[in-house]
């Protein structure tokens, strides 16, 4: 199993991101956060329960309310418990500022969502095919 946190505000794009991973040909969890605060607390609770596992992947969106994409990635890779993690900044910035401030900041990747559809698919499952198959993730350290 693949575990995925996908943080997005907007609700037809974490539907149609999770579509795009549930076609990919391994086994997929998707967990949505909707904000970068609810993606840490969601973490936070991951660590203290222990029951499952950190997600092998986070796709992060930008621009969103509470917490943005910005400042989770600052929050994220100042703790150490959660600095491991993988982060790929999904959004529709192809701004060079932003992605700059990402690679800064600590982003593993940063990807820019195309405006066609079955290119946004092909391009998710690429992305999940790489990380599943090919790259090596850190290892759990909750026990999960």
């Amino acid at each position: 199993m693949f575990d995925i946190l996908l943080v997005e505000d907007s609700i037809s794009e974490a539907e149609l991101t999770r579509r795009a991973l549930q076609k990919c040909e391994f086994k997929v969890r998707v967990t949505h956060a909707h904000d970068g605060l609810e993606a840490v607390e969601y973490l936070k609770e991951t660590i203290e329960a222990k029951q499952q596992p950190m997600p092998d992947l986070i796709l992060l969106d930008l621009k969103m309310p509470r917490l943005n994409g910005f400042d989770f990635l600052k929050q994220l890779r100042s703790d150490h418990s959660l600095k491991h993690l993988l982060v790929i900044v999904l959004t529709t910035s192809g701004r060079d500022e932003d992605i700059l401030a990402c690679y800064q900041e600590g982003a593993n990747a940063y990807l820019v969502k195309p405006v066609e559809l079955q290119q946004f698919y092909e391009m998710i499952q690429a992305m999940g095919r790489f990380y599943y198959s090919v790259a090596k993730r850190p290892p759990q350290v909750n026990g999960g």
